[in-house]
């Protein structure tokens, strides 16, 4: 197998890595992820101003790893301890994503350079990156379940996210949120990999 071909295996791996990963963070990152989720919460003691708070403060914890507890309105704590230690190691998970994202758009970037410089065709590359997110997309929605299940006990070294249904995380995000959340980053992904692949085609020329 020749360099280019080695390059270009590379390429279509990295651009599907950073295109899932640069979604699953800008839904991280929207605020609103939070405040549409809490606003569906149905617990008669959890005033609309403890909604806002529980909002801002999951945001907080999952994208910048603030700490401490959560008073409500009638005095009582938001979160468990056992939540709390979960939510920290989940914001440690996206740490951890954030860092896997910037390696692979410097990986990207780095072979597409090193392509030009050849002139060497790649725009190929994002096409097979959109059917390789979309393969996987599809394998995982029809095991979503137990592969849930399994993302959990090889992300987390512990069982603290196994958390009882009346747990104000369960309410607020329950498994349906992860799997319509799942789709919209294999959408997004597939769609801005087969936009590149229309630009790059075009800007580029390229050699046979």
């Amino acid at each position: 197998m020749s360099v280019e071909r080695i390059l270009k295996l590379f390429l279509t791996f990295s651009v599907a890595i950073f295109f899932l990963l640069i979604n699953v963070n800008i839904i991280a990152l929207l605020p609103s992820t939070y405040s549409k989720q809490v606003e569906n919460l149905k617990i008669d003691e959890i005033t609309n101003g403890d909604k806002i708070l529980i909002s801002d403060k999951l945001f907080k914890i999952i994208n910048f790893g603030s700490s401490g507890n959560l008073v409500l309105r009638n005095g009582k704590y938001a979160f468990s301890e056992r939540e709390l230690a979960h939510l920290k190691d989940v914001a440690g998970i996206f740490k951890i994503i954030r860092i896997i994202c910037i390696v692979s758009l410097i990986i990207t970037v780095l072979i597409i350079v090193n392509l030009v410089k050849k002139g060497v065709k790649f725009a190929s590359c994002f096409i097979y990156g959109s059917l390789l997110t979309l393969a996987f997309g599809i394998i995982i929605a029809f095991t979503f379940d137990s592969s849930f299940i399994l993302f959990h006990i090889l992300s987390f070294d512990n069982d603290l996210w196994l958390l009882p249904q009346t747990a104000l995380l369960i309410n607020i995000f329950p498994q349906n949120f992860f799997f319509h959340s799942f789709i919209t980053v294999i959408f997004l992904s597939v769609s801005e990999l087969l936009i590149i692949y229309f630009v790059a085609s075009n800007c580029f020329k390229e050699r046979k």
